[in-house]
This record gives C-alpha cells, structure tokens and sequence, in this order.
C-alpha cells in the first residue's frame, strides 16, 4: 500500500488532474480568458490540493512514478491551448536572429524587419520594445528557429524540459531526505500545466538549471584531501546558476545569494558562463538591459506590496523601494548562507511580493521550491492571482487595455495573507513568552 489512506484516493486525484488538464486545453484555446476558463481553472485545484495534502501528510508514501506519469498525461492534454503571444515573440526573435539582426538592438516594429514580417509579427506582443529576455533565451529561441517548430513545438520543448524539472526536484528533495513524491506541488499543479505546456512560456528554461544548481550547492564539504568531487560540484553550480540568469533576469540575484556557497571556483564558473552567453549580442553593450528598464518602469499589474508602497509614496518611490528591499533579502540571505533551496524560496517569494508587475505565470519561480514544506499560503496565490487577472482578461480584452480592480486584487491577496497570519501566529504561540 502506497501509505495508510489507500492506493485510490491519490489515483482518484491524479485522474482528477488530468481530466482539469483535458478542459484547461479546450477552454483555453481563446487567446484572453473566458469565464468558462476561469470556472475550469478553479476547478481543477480540487483535485490538485488533495494531492499536495496527501503528498505532505506525514508517513505518507506516495509513489514518484505515479507523479511523473500524471505530470506527462496532463501536459500532452493541454497542449491544445493557445499560445501566449509571448511565443510569437520568441519565434520572431529567433527568425531575426537567424538573418543576422541583433534582437537588442532592433525593435519587431522597425521599418527595417519589414521583408519579414508575416501573420506571425502581427502576433507579436509590445512590437516597439526590443528583445527583453536575456542571452540565453534568445539563443534557445534561436535553435528553435533553427529547428523549424511551430508554436506547438516550442510548448512540445518547453514541456518536455518542465518534466526534467520535475526529476531533478525530485532527486533534490531525496538529496534532502524527503519524499521525492512531493514535487507534484510542481508537477501537477495547474498554473504550471497551462502556462508551460499551455501557453508556452520558457521558465523551465529559468528553473531546471537553478533546481540542479541547489541539487549540487547542497552537498556539504567533505574532508580535506577528498575535495575534487565537491568543487567540481561548486563549478557546476555556478555554471548552472549563470544559466538560469541567463534566460530569465530574475535569476540573476540568485547569484548574489549563493555567492559564498558556490566559492571562488564555483562564482569564477558564473562569471565565464555570463561573459560566454553575453559576447553573441556584445555589440548591444548597454541595450540589452533597454527593454527590462522600460518594462521596469512603465508597467505595473497585479502587484502587492509595491501598490501600497505607489499609494504611500507614488510610483517612482515605491520601485526604488522594492529594488532596496530585495537587495536588502539578497544580501542578508547570502551572508547568513542559508539552505540554497530555502534561499531560493525566500528570494523568489520577496521578489513576487515587491514586484510592479506579477504576471500568473512569474509564481512558478517560487512553486517547485514550496516542495520543501509550508506550502499553502503561496499555492493559495498560485490559483487566486491567476484567477484575478483572468476576471481583469475577460472584461478589458487586450493586455493594453487592462485597468485593475484595487478591491478584487486584494481579495486574490487576502486568503494567502490570512494562512500567513495564521501559521506566524502558530509558530509565536509555541515559542512562548520569553
């Protein structure tokens, strides 16, 4: 018997899974959100949650390869749903590329693309920003330009790597001594299914390196004279950690936070692996940062702690804020050397809390980590957040035309700040008076 409750009820929850994952790809085939969508997506966290609350109950025993098997059925069934036009992005940009233009420094709307525009340019999201994601996401968009896929084979790929995501959290969690079955929190969560397989946005690109490179950081150091396995631990770490700054920005703090744990050999690793995927685009020198500062600076959706800092203090004040803030984390998460999966963690977690811009799809940053324990207040965001800005879809339309809600915003924050609450209430009441 897989624990004490019985092989069906998990088996009910993984069927549950698929089947949300079954509609996910019928009713998300709209390009914005529908209130049938919604509805769906609501639903299929029933299921979802039971799974996680079996997957944690303590002397559980959960088989690893029903995870896995779930995770593959419920990613082939969603591929059906449309492509975000973040995909149409990331073909064009690998298509530019291919004719020898530097994504940084021109723009999708520059008269001189125009020999290739098509159906698929006029897909293109924000076509007067240049390239935005950083190195080595433009050189995966790149082979798969190369490579001839589609919309569907880029969210076929992206799929396919979110499944080594799922292994390697798996393998981190055995590392760690805890049942490798609890990254279903990842595999068979419906934000990851839809935005992945679904809609096609590359964090897989961002994560399995940073879940390898905590695979690797965890490992302590051994006696002296037996050192080399775990520096080359360390160099492999940093290798992979630059990786994964190098296809999302925001992995790029990370590098700051596990400094002292990657040491000498492991940050000179980084610092090779930025400089190598950097000299293709070298000519751009500071434009390749142009498109982050802009978006940095003109937008704001679905953000929490920076809507109250703007209430307080206004706009400029309150991104500068949360740029202090999260260095602030950064810096005192890498001095203290804390677990480098908890690192992660409390990192993510700030930068989603002080953001200007949380889009549904930024919460896998901080999702496979929440496989560690204590994972119910951010789940909770995983399905509110996602919830709100779909209500916000289907009434303005367009992403340009989105005007937020300031009470339906707070209320998709609300439930996860109440389970917060409640858990700092618990730990203080078993620590005591002092």
């Amino acid at each position: 018997m897989p624990d004490r409750l019985g092989r069906w009820p998990l088996v009910a929850a993984a069927l549950g899974c698929a089947l949300g994952a079954a509609c996910l790809g019928q009713f998300g085939k709209a390009p914005r959100a529908t209130g049938g969508f919604l509805l769906v997506y609501a639903a299929a966290f029933v299921p979802y949650a039971a799974a996680v609350r079996m997957a944690f109950r303590r002397g559980a025993r959960v088989s690893f390869g029903i995870v896995l098997a779930t995770a593959l059925v419920a990613r082939v069934l969603v591929l059906p749903a449309g492509p975000s036009d973040d995909v149409n992005r990331t073909l064009w940009e690998g298509r530019v590329q291919a004719h020898g233009v530097n994504p940084y420094l021109v723009a999708p709307a520059d008269p001189r693309l125009a020999p290739l525009r098509d159906a698929l340019w006029r897909g293109v999201n924000h076509p007067d920003f240049p390239a935005i994601y950083p190195p080595a996401a433009q050189m995966a968009q790149r082979l798969a330009h190369e490579a001839g896929l589609g919309a569907t084979g880029w969210k076929a790929s992206m799929a396919a790597l979110d499944l080594i995501v799922i292994l390697v959290l798996g393998a981190l969690l055995r590392a760690r001594g805890a049942p490798p079955a609890r990254a279903l929190i990842y595999a068979w969560s419906p934000l990851a299914i839809f935005q992945v397989a679904g809609r096609g946005h590359h964090e897989p690109l961002l994560l399995l390196p940073l879940v390898a490179a905590a695979l690797l950081l965890g490992e302590r150091a051994p006696a002296a004279g037996v050192q080399g396995r775990w520096r080359a631990g360390r160099i492999g770490a940093g290798a992979l950690a630059a990786l994964g700054a190098m296809a999302k920005w925001s992995g790029l703090p990370l590098l700051l936070v596990w400094s002292r744990r990657l040491s000498f050999s492991g940050l000179a690793a980084a610092a090779s692996a930025l400089v190598l995927f950097t000299l293709p685009y070298a000519d751009a020198g500071g434009e390749i940062f142009t498109s982050l500062r802009r978006f940095h600076a003109e937008f704001h959706f679905a953000d929490s702690i920076n809507a109250v800092l703007t209430a307080v203090a206004g706009a400029g004040a309150a991104r500068l804020l949360g740029a202090i803030s999260l260095a602030a984390v950064a810096l005192g998460l890498g001095r203290r050397q804390e677990d480098p999966a908890w690192s992660a963690r409390v990192l993510f977690g700030a930068m989603l809390l002080l953001s200007p811009t949380v889009h549904p799809w930024y919460f896998l940053w901080v999702l496979p980590w929440l496989a560690l324990g204590r994972p119910w207040g951010w789940l909770t965001l995983t399905a509110t957040v996602p919830l709100y800005a779909g209500l916000i879809e289907t009434i303005a339309g367009p992403v340009a035309d989105l005007r937020e809600v300031g009470w339906w915003k707070a209320l998709a924050y609300a439930p996860a700040g109440a389970i917060w609450l409640m858990e700092g209430w618990k730990v203080l009441a078993r620590r005591g008076p002092t």
